[in-house]
């Protein structure tokens, strides 16, 4: 098992019952998973995620989780 502390920003946090804004959300994960399958086994639709960072580095749905790896998806922002 891999252990990866998964962030959610904006909208997204619906999809962990309970999240709170800040909040870090800790869970196992099989060897080889991938953030896609992360997001399909929670139920994120990927077009709905915007920016990937994993130890505060961009990264693409590819990317094979690793132990202790910080995963932060962030749905699309808007500012002006």
């Amino acid at each position: 098992m891999t252990r990866v502390e998964l962030r959610l920003f904006g909208e997204l946090r619906c999809y962990v019952k309970g999240l709170k804004l800040g909040e870090g959300y800790l869970l196992d994960v099989e060897g080889n998973c991938t953030i896609d399958d992360l997001m399909r086994n929670l139920e994120i639709p990927s077009e709905i995620v915007k920016i990937i960072l994993v130890n505060g580095r961009s990264c693409d749905v590819c990317y094979k989780l690793k132990d202790n790896d910080r995963l932060a998806l962030f749905p699309p922002i808007a500012g002006g």
